[in-house]
């Protein structure tokens, strides 16, 4: 911070000063150095403080000739005070505060003078007794007035130096406040949601000074590790209660470093990729704007398109940055027409093309103000998806980070589209558990959550993880799962003790770690072993590190648990059915999590010798993410078998298809009474099913494939009024897996309305780029480049839409294929047609 005046230094002092975790400011030349060291002359340190009228009660000689030291005490006032701290003088009660600080100052008792402390300790014992300390007592001179115990409480609680300790029985600390000596001792069983706000707020301060002398190699009780627990805990509720604003302009060096080492452990998953990312960075940019609201509460990763990590955003409004004329909002967001958006155009920083560009036809937008912006002092980077700009889900600000789920900056719901959509109840419901923030899940109530809600986390210890399989059974009252072994055999090299470490590595798309990841399929199958009831509170469980001997560790290291997937789940076989009705060696799960997604399944098989740690049981369950979408219940083994009914209520369906079960058909209502009623309700709906398409092979209705797009438009100059050439191409590619497909159109797909199509034609780009690749050029082709659609005029290649795709196959090679990000946004069907050339039809619907 810089300040042209007296006055400016004077105003940012006291800011800096009243700041959570400041321990005062230096203030320097704008042109020199900053020292570690005081002495230069050229640089004056502030702390925080308090100026205490005392009297002294007893002058001590010092070890040197001359110099003494001074108790001093105040009035009682209307305290009682602790029998150890009275001292009559003169026929008047007084109450000790403390020793001064060696000085050459002569005094003599009863004198009276003026004490500057840095931190005041009001102890409260039982039966209403106090005492008082301070600390570095000071001597600065003499004085007139004497303080009582009420004044020095008033006064240094308005500097911002009181701590406040209330003891129990014979003096021994009580986990009641927040006070150092409870810390000291309590600091494994610290609770944080169990504190009142000011309790909170001066534990903050207090794990902050702990954190400082750590760093300042200062002899402690608890070790580093302890520390930085505590401080998760009790950051963690801060942020969940909202009450506390940090800034980190006005912290000390060491407090800024603590903010950001928590924001490692502590920040949501979930991050931002924005062009203008720098403008943040440099608090000019105080606001974003998005064409869906960002609900998320919570600090979240920032970084630019070219990958550089900036810090963290937390959005929400404050009194100091609600813009004049805005009513605030409890929400982190506030609804926006045209208007307000060129009003807050100051905030935001987005000009009108780049708002036509990204949310064309939008008039209602969605304003984020930024509450904090915490810098990133390291200087790694990610890899950024070509040009995108949005958020991404699993976006780790650590020595290597996992890769993660770009969403595009469009009104585009990222429910993966399939042959049959989800109504919007199911598709709101679904994206609503699936995208509880980590901070969001572990303070939720799990008796709140809603019966299949799921949970996937690794497991590990020391060298070795395993998945956990975790959901909300039926009724409510408990979970139950799998145990997934996953890792591949020897690639963790080093025991895992902490959750950065834990982080690290849980990708779960990463195959070079897991077997079972979200794309393995049917072919990889993984050894499982089916868990028994469980308390609910393991779905909360995101990120926990269990001491070696806990539940879930060893005798030698700890169990640590990191939360990779959540979100809901549709039941297709558990392990009783309806009347009576069982499949003893099968289950069956849809999973609508944002990583994984579709039908999971488990059969009981026979165990082989060959099998590493399989045991000695004869059977064993394999686990695997199924190929084939078709419900258990809707297969033609399944009709034939007519073994097993799911439970009353539930279909076993996913939603998608338990939509389209007519409701004189719906096997699983109270008012079907017999087993055989059921499985006829079954074997009609199946029926239908297999009439309309919604099952059967090649249908994935589950399951899609995603990718990026662009729209190219090649269009020749000189051409526009000359009839009869051709003088334009809309070329559409799609980039998927590393393989890119490209069609020509003779006109723009993006202008389709909905039952409208066009014919193209599936080609490669004849000729190089000549700059890179076609996917990403944009230029101008001279005349007689093979790419040019006329031999004597030169051709302007522009790319006027791009974003991201999911595709769905279905039969006789169609598709449906979501567009999401620019203009060509939405779903259409691609449909080949029959003839001697590769003719596609793109129809909208």
């Amino acid at each position: 911070m810089k300040a042209d005046s007296r006055e400016e230094l004077a105003e940012q002092t006291v800011k800096v000063s009243d700041a959570l975790g400041s321990e005062g400011n230096v203030a320097k030349p704008a042109d020199s150095l900053y020292r570690l060291k005081q002495g230069s002359g050229r640089q004056l340190q502030f702390n925080k403080s308090v100026v205490l009228n005392v009297v002294i009660l007893r002058k001590n000689d010092g070890k040197v000739e001359d110099v003494y030291t001074y108790d001093y005490g105040i009035k009682p006032g209307d305290f009682e005070i602790h029998a150890g701290d009275k001292i009559l003088l003169d026929d008047e009660e007084y109450a000790k505060v403390g020793t001064t600080l060696p000085t050459k100052a002569s005094f003599e008792p009863l004198d009276r003078i003026q004490v500057e402390v840095e931190t005041l300790n009001f102890g409260e014992y039982p039966e209403n007794k106090v005492r008082i300390s301070g600390y570095p007592p000071r001597l600065l001179g003499c004085g007139e007035e004497l303080d009582d115990m009420g004044t020095v409480k008033e006064k240094a609680e308005k500097n911002g130096v009181l701590v406040q300790k209330r003891y129990g029985v014979e003096g021994l600390p009580k986990l009641l406040t927040c006070n150092e000596n409870t810390l000291l001792t309590k600091v494994k069983e610290y609770d944080a949601s169990e504190m009142r706000d000011d309790d909170l707020l001066d534990d903050w301060r207090i794990v902050n000074t702990w954190w400082a002398n750590f760093k300042e190699g200062k002899k402690l009780e608890h070790d580093e590790e302890t520390i930085r627990n505590l401080g998760r805990k009790i950051f963690r509720e801060l942020v969940r209660r909202g009450k506390l604003t940090f800034h980190p302009e006005s912290l000390s060096e060491n407090a800024l470093n603590f903010l950001e080492t928590l924001l490692e452990y502590e920040a949501d998953t979930r991050g931002f990729i924005l062009k203008d990312a720098e403008l943040i960075g440099d608090a000019k940019k105080k606001a974003i704007v998005r064409a869906r609201p960002f609900e998320f509460d919570g600090f979240h990763s920032l970084a630019g398109t070219d990958g550089k990590v900036w810090g963290w955003v937390r959005f929400g409004f404050t009194k100091e940055n609600t813009p004049e004329g805005i009513k605030a909002s409890k929400d982190v967001f506030i609804r926006i027409d045209g208007d307000d958006f060129k009003k807050l155009r100051k905030y935001h920083w987005i000009t009108d093309s780049e708002k036509e560009q990204w949310w064309p036809g939008k008039s209602k937008l969605y304003f984020h103000p930024i509450r904090e912006f915490v810098p990133y002092s390291g200087k790694h980077k990610i890899d950024v998806p070509s040009d995108h700009q949005g958020y991404v889900k699993g976006m780790f600000i650590e020595e290597q980070v996992g890769a993660y789920e770009a969403h595009n900056e469009s009104d585009i719901t990222d429910v993966k589209l399939s042959v049959l959509p989800l109504d919007a109840k199911a598709n709101a419901e679904i994206k609503k558990w699936r995208s509880l923030s980590r901070q969001g899940l572990e303070k939720y109530d799990p008796n709140k959550l809603p019966v299949g809600f799921f949970h996937l986390a690794n497991h590990f210890r020391g060298e070795t993880a395993h998945m956990d399989f975790r959901f909300k059974f039926l009724g409510g009252q408990e979970a139950r799962g799998f145990t997934i072994a996953h890792q591949k055999p020897g690639v963790i090299k080093e025991p895992i003790k902490t959750l950065a470490q834990a982080s690290k590595i849980s990708n779960p798309q990463d195959s070079k770690y897991w077997k079972f990841t979200p794309d393995s399929g049917a072919g990889q199958h993984v050894m499982a072993f089916q868990k028994g009831k469980m308390p609910l509170k393991w779905l909360t469980m995101v990120r926990n590190v269990e001491e070696p001997g806990g539940v879930g560790a060893t005798k030698e290291y700890p169990g640590v648990f990191f939360g990779v997937d959540w979100g809901l789940m549709f039941p297709g076989v558990l392990e009783g059915g309806r009347f009576g009705t069982s499949k003893p060696d099968f289950r069956e799960f849809f999973l609508y999590g944002s990583d994984f997604k579709g039908r999971l399944v488990f059969r009981l098989v026979e165990n082989r010798p060959d099998w590493e740690k399989s045991g000695d049981e004869n059977l064993i369950w394999q686990g695997w993410m199924a190929k084939d979408q078709t419900p258990y219940i809707m297969t033609a083994k399944a009709r034939r078998e007519r073994s097993y009914i799911p439970p009353e209520g539930v279909s076993g369906l996913p939603p998608q298809l338990e939509a389209k079960v007519p409701a004189e058909l719906r096997w699983w209502t109270p008012e079907v009474k017999t087993k055989d009623e059921a499985f006829e309700l079954m074997d009609k709906t199946r029926k239908i099913f297999m009439d309309n398409d919604y099952i059967g092979e090649g249908v994935e209705y589950a399951l899609t494939k995603d990718g990026e797009y662009r729209l190219h438009y090649f269009w020749a100059k000189g051409l526009k009024t000359v009839k009869d050439l051709k003088n334009k191409d809309f070329v559409l590619r799609l980039r998927m897996d590393g393989v890119e497909n490209t069609c020509y159109f003779g006109d723009n797909p993006y202008a389709l309305q909905e039952g409208m199509s066009l014919t193209g034609v599936a080609k490669d780009t004849p000729g190089d780029a000549p700059k890179g690749e076609w996917f990403d050029y944009e230029g101008v082709l001279p005349p007689e480049h093979s790419a040019a659609p006329h031999t004597k005029f030169s051709t302007n290649v522009e790319i006027i839409s791009r974003g991201r795709f999911n595709s769905v196959e279905q039969k006789d090679g169609k598709f449906i294929v979501c567009f999401k990000g620019g203009m060509l946004s939405g779903r259409f069907l691609m449909e080949k047609e029959s003839g001697d050339f590769d003719r596609w039809r793109l129809q909208k619907i």
